[in-house]
């Protein structure tokens, strides 16, 4: 199933660190469990997990260690935010250093108040890892994500399980103003048991699975459904393990530094947003990159903007486009949301922002294989909007990186981008595809 999704989804590149979870609108359609009862209780530092008393209206603040978890509250969490079940049988992190092999940038998880189960929460997207932490017996963990429910039961204490909730448009998708039921980004989720034995059921069957060596991989998606049964695997996948070369230790403390100062600044402010200004002023780009991902990822799209208009770096242009086409893949309607948003805003007009909810898009292999996509994208470089022919040029500095060397940027004076701009149509002529880089297969 993984080779099936990959076929569908476009493999932008990886951002150097999955470092914060976001808030979306719920996707799965559930009615709701009874609002704010307590069902769990934050361990570890504070502000490594931010709530809103109150919902949407209220601003993001951090949670306290051993603060109480109300059910159907949206959570949002640095790496190493975590929750444990009322009776403390069950704890749940989200979003480790995990190096998944699709572009995983954030958790969102909402928990639920059961009566027949130890824990229960939607995941809402991104990487979550949960174990059984009682004395003895198993642990019963429901699940629901994209409109799915599932039941995890963890044999004994101490049994892991790790779940990864993936969603993209696909390429070649277009944007649509009016879409149908089938016009939304397809969604995989996966299943690892990562140590002991656990039963997963799901829409009436149930399988076993166990820790490497074992049958301890399964997944689910909304093409062609949920697997007939797990995957053997001899041993657990790197990408759920913590990085052992010497780079990914260093990169991984870097981020823990990061991270520690970002909640640090959270909590002395209680305050997300204090925390994001801060960083989105740093000199360093890994925290300027935890700062854009948090705009998205706390649906602060107008400050993205502000950011993206304002900022002389380059990281931050990349890291805000990688963002907003995570945001729109979240679900259903996320790009309608982005466009109502742009024409609320009176600074697009229509075909500028449907231009740019396309180019937020992947081409599909046919478009790549059409000269008239090349010529399309270097003709949008002289749009008037910025964030058009900021978009046209992140795509085309991919597709056709010789053409780096010429100096585009979006920002600059109008005269400046023109003469990047010839050099670009003499480089990839109208009619003509680009030429292949050195070292490509002719």
């Amino acid at each position: 199933m993984f080779d099936i999704l990959r076929r569908y989804f476009s493999p932008p590149a990886l951002l150097a660190a999955c470092i914060l979870s976001g808030a979306a609108a719920r996707a799965d359609g559930d009615k709701s469990p009874p609002h704010g009862v307590e069902v769990g209780k934050s361990v570890g530092p504070a502000g490594r997990l931010f709530h809103r008393e109150g919902g949407a209206a209220k601003a993001w603040q951090p949670v306290g260690d051993k603060e109480a978890v109300a059910s159907e509250d949206l959570l949002i969490s640095l790496p190493g935010g975590e929750v444990e079940s009322r009776d403390g049988s069950v704890h749940l992190e989200l979003l480790k250093l995990f190096n998944s092999p699709l572009p995983v940038m954030e958790p969102a998880v909402t928990l639920h108040q059961a009566t027949d189960a130890d824990l229960a929460f939607t995941l809402e997207r991104g990487m979550v890892e949960f174990w059984n932490t009682k004395a003895k017996g198993s642990a019963h963990v429901q699940i629901r994500a994209r409109g799915e429910a599932w039941e995890a039961v963890l044999e004994k204490p101490g049994a892991r399980m790790f779940v990864e909730l993936y969603s993209a448009w696909p390429k070649g998708a277009r944007f649509k103003k009016n879409p149908g039921p089938a016009d939304a980004p397809l969604a995989r989720v996966t299943f690892i048991v990562l140590k002991g034995q656990a039963a997963l059921k799901h829409a009436g069957t149930q399988v076993a699975m166990s820790a490497p060596p074992g049958p301890a991989i399964i997944e689910w998606d909304s093409v062609t459904g949920m697997d007939d049964s797990p995957q053997e695997l001899k041993e657990l996948p790197a990408w759920v393990q913590p990085p052992t070369d010497e780079a990914g230790k260093a990169f991984a403390h870097k981020v823990e530094e990061v991270v520690g100062s970002f909640a640090a600044e959270a909590v002395k402010s209680k305050s997300l947003d204090a925390a994001i200004d801060k960083f989105l002023a740093s000199d360093d780009p890994l925290e300027r990159k935890l700062a854009v991902v948090a705009l998205a990822a706390s649906d602060q799209l107008p400050r993205l903007g502000k950011a993206l208009r304002e900022s002389h770096q380059a990281d931050v242009w990349e890291d805000a486009v990688l963002a907003l086409r995570h945001w729109i893949g979240r679900g259903p309607g996320q790009d309608q949301k982005l466009y109502q948003g742009m024409m609320n805003a009176k600074t697009f007009t229509p075909a500028e922002a449907d231009a740019a909810l396309q180019l937020l898009h992947d081409f599909s292999d046919d478009d790549l294989a059409n000269p008239a996509t090349y010529a399309y994208l270097i003709n949008r470089l002289g749009n008037d909007q910025l964030f058009v022919r900021g978009l046209a040029y992140w795509h085309l500095s991919r597709l056709v990186p010789e053409g780096k060397k010429f100096g585009y940027d979006p920002r600059a004076p109008k005269e400046q981008r023109d003469a990047a701009i010839e050099k670009w149509n003499e480089l990839v002529p109208t009619g003509k595809l680009p030429p292949k880089s050195k070292g490509e297969a002719k």
